[in-house]
């Protein structure tokens, strides 16, 4: 099957959040909080500000990589590494928890919406090169967010009883997943390529982050995609003097508060809190969040107290034991790489708004917020259903409700006497009006019979009409067309967040390659793929 891309402009209503629109209004007051957004973005000034990056930094950063990838032989991906190390070079980000079989489809739409872009500036600036990263956040320890996946309605899941940071989960028993995919396969030979895939990197690879690695350097690796684990000592030491701006002097939360407020003004609500203390401890397996006490610090869970100066030695010798939270983890990004723009899906979009007073306050500069692609993926069975139902692709963005009624008009419309009846009820009018010239005694009577049967028409007909929309084969056919709508248009549940890319994949083993035709164009992020 060969893809054709549909853009949906205008984007329809609710599938995003409403401050989208705002972000495609070049009149906006959105800029007012973060200035470079959505498809109006200076480059130019942007890069400027990143060429003072330190060389130090990079140079980390390249030795860091270069030991992430010394078992992965992608020479694509090695000349994008080593051209970090060169000041003109810079990168363009996204990020994700690591999802067993790389999770929902959106996780996939990220790392081509990076990439789409670093070509698109490659095009752009000859004199630069630009690098797509995609960060894997695998210090996070939300286990039931990771640890499923559904395959033609049927759930998978890793039972596993590791805890604390996700990405350094042991990964010896993912082989029983791979074994549940198989027989939900049925052993289909025509699936080898895709079992063999997962079975090598859950089988080859002992922690969850490197497995995470290799799939996604399978699929974009030859794309130049670069994965960047941060769960690093080297990278955490950039850091440190962050860590003590935030743990020493409480930085953050007054920062947060006042970003807290400008979004407010702009009717768009908050989604992180601000609080005080914004770092984690990982030790052992365990992921707990550090807390201010009197004279120090305190580990929740637990009776564990540190001392300022055990927290500064930390700091120093251990860095790699402090994990920033949701509203310090961007800076951490953005402080080891020469990062230009982090691209998100809604939910980022707007937390990262919320940090524009934090950035300042770190007395660092935020990278372009652009929004990813997303994509609606249909398939032969709803083409040929479309093709006959009569409907246009922006009417399935209605809701259930005012689509029953879309379709109950067209129906009415189809089985109308409406043309039929005016025309009678205009040769009645000529009628009474020859015999009003005429001065027949007749016309009131012959007017009156002559209303009454009109009456009687048009009640016959609607009777017809319900009767016609409310067939059961009139039923059949709405229920098709919402649960058509349902499976693949339905905003509060879209498909690119209730269907995992496994299944997709098992479906076209060159969905990710089709899916790179897609337009380049940052008009809009919203395509309807057929």
């Amino acid at each position: 099957m060969t893809y054709k891309f549909e853009p949906v402009f205008p984007l329809p209503k609710g599938f995003f959040p409403p401050f989208y629109d705002q972000m495609f209004d070049p009149n906006s007051k959105l800029e007012s909080v973060y200035k470079n957004i959505g498809p109006n973005v200076d480059w130019d000034s942007i890069i400027h500000q990143k060429k003072s990056f330190s060389q130090s930094n990079r140079d980390t950063l390249v030795n860091v990589l270069q030991q992430q990838y010394q078992d992965l032989g992608n020479a694509i991906v090695h000349k994008n590494i080593e051209s970090l190390g060169d000041p003109n070079t810079f990168t363009i980000t996204t990020g994700q928890q690591i999802h067993v079989f790389l999770g929902p489809l959106y996780v996939v739409y990220k790392a081509i919406s990076t990439i789409l872009l670093a070509k698109d500036l490659s095009e752009k600036y000859t004199n630069y090169k630009f690098v797509p990263i995609f960060w894997m956040a695998t210090e996070d320890h939300d286990k039931a967010e990771i640890d499923h996946v559904n395959l033609w309605g049927k759930p998978i899941t890793w039972d596993t009883n590791q805890t604390g940071p996700v990405g350094r989960f042991n990964t010896h028993d993912l082989q029983k997943l791979v074994v549940e995919i198989k027989e939900a396969t049925q052993n289909n030979a025509a699936f080898g390529e895709v079992i063999s895939l997962f079975e090598t990197a859950y089988g080859k690879y002992r922690n969850f982050a490197d497995a995470t690695r290799f799939l996604l350097n399978h699929f974009f690796g030859d794309y130049g995609m670069v994965v960047l684990d941060a769960d690093n000592a080297a990278l955490k030491a950039q850091f440190a003097d962050s860590m003590r701006k935030d743990l020493f002097q409480g930085a953050t939360m007054p920062a947060m508060q006042k970003s807290m407020k400008i979004m407010v003004d702009l009717s768009i609500d908050p989604s992180i809190p601000a609080k005080n203390g914004n770092f984690f401890w990982l030790e052992n397996h365990k992921r707990e969040r550090i807390d201010w006490i009197e004279n120090g610090f305190k580990l929740q869970n637990s009776n564990i107290a540190i001392s300022p100066e055990e927290m500064e030695f930390i700091i120093e010798n251990e860095p790699e034991k402090l994990s920033p939270n949701v509203a310090l983890r961007p800076l951490y990004q953005e402080t080891i790489l020469p990062n230009l723009a982090y691209i998100g899906g809604a939910g980022e979009i707007r937390y990262w708004m919320q940090l524009v007073e934090v950035f300042s306050a770190f007395d660092m500069a935020v990278p372009a917020l652009i929004p990813r692609h997303s994509f609606v993926i249909t398939d032969d069975k709803f083409e040929k259903w479309f093709d006959k139902s009569g409907l246009s692709i922006s009417d399935l963005w209605l809701s259930e409700q005012e689509l029953s009624l879309k379709f109950k008009k067209q129906m009415a419309e189809k089985n109308s006497m409406e043309e039929q009846l005016e025309g009678l009820k205009n040769l009645l009018d000529k009628i009474n009006t020859s015999l009003y010239l005429q001065k027949s005694s007749q016309l009131k009577e012959l007017k009156r019979q002559g209303e009454m049967l009109f009456k009687e028409l048009n009640k016959s007909q609607n009777s017809y009409l319900e009767a016609v929309t409310s067939s059961p084969e009139m039923r059949e056919k709405l229920d098709k067309m919402l649960k058509m709508k349902k499976f693949y248009f339905d905003i509060n549940k879209p498909q690119e967040r209730t269907l995992d890319f496994i299944e997709f994949l098992l479906k076209d083993l060159n969905i990710v390659k089709k899916l790179f035709l897609s337009p380049t164009s940052r008009l809009t992020n919203l395509y309807i793929v057929r």
